[in-house]
């Protein structure tokens, strides 16, 4: 059934994905990961707000730990609440950073998100000022002055921020690098999550 679910995704066979496994969903005799890829089949054919429905009744009851976290990320992709970059990260085969992430600053290199030889998956947490209602957030991995240099990574920008009538605004971020070199940002202000989105380097200025 989870093999036959992927299939008609790919075919775009939506009739048969709803009389099919949908009834095998709903009856709750399947594990989680037949869900998982009728959620993901819908999204793919274009039924987002049905697949994200599928997702938070799967993580309802005693649902694995992993699974529940893996489909809340898939629902934050699905609606603007994470982004993921178009830049692959420098990694070592054995899963490693090779250079440092850090914040890319107007005038040089920022704090350290994520150290060198650090093992994936891996994240941070940090505070970001914004002016006005968006917030532009730029990475670089490497350091100026430590061997090659830096590379941009693009920007991150954080949208629908409420501005401080008295000054910038603290919005809380976190960056996550993912095991495949990629990384991913979350946001939120005064705990409502904020949508986001990726601009590649050559558009980010």
């Amino acid at each position: 059934m989870l093999q036959y679910s992927a299939m008609l995704g790919d075919a775009g066979d939506l009739a048969r994905l709803e009389t099919v496994v949908q009834p095998a969903v709903s009856g709750g005799r399947f594990s989680k990961r037949l869900d998982w890829n009728f959620a993901q089949s819908l999204h793919q054919l274009g039924k987002t707000p049905q697949a994200i429905e599928i997702l938070r009744r799967a993580q309802m009851g005693d649902a694995p730990a992993d699974f529940k976290a893996a489909a809340e990320s898939a629902i934050e992709y699905w609606t603007g609440l994470r982004a993921q970059s178009g830049e692959h990260l420098e990694v070592h085969q054995s899963g490693q950073l090779l250079r440092s992430v850090l914040l890319k600053l107007e005038d040089g290199d920022g704090g350290i998100l994520l150290n060198a030889r650090q093992g994936l998956p891996a994240q941070h947490r940090f505070p970001w000022r914004a002016q006005g209602n968006e917030a532009r957030v730029r990475l670089q991995q490497g350091q100026t002055g430590f061997g090659d240099a830096p590379r941009d990574l693009g920007t991150f920008v954080v949208k629908n921020v409420t501005p401080n009538a008295d000054g910038p605004t603290t919005v809380e971020c976190r960056v996550e690098a993912t095991p495949d070199g990629r990384l991913t940002l979350t946001a939120g202000q005064n705990s409502r999550k904020l949508p986001v989105e990726w601009v590649a380097p050559s558009s980010a200025a």
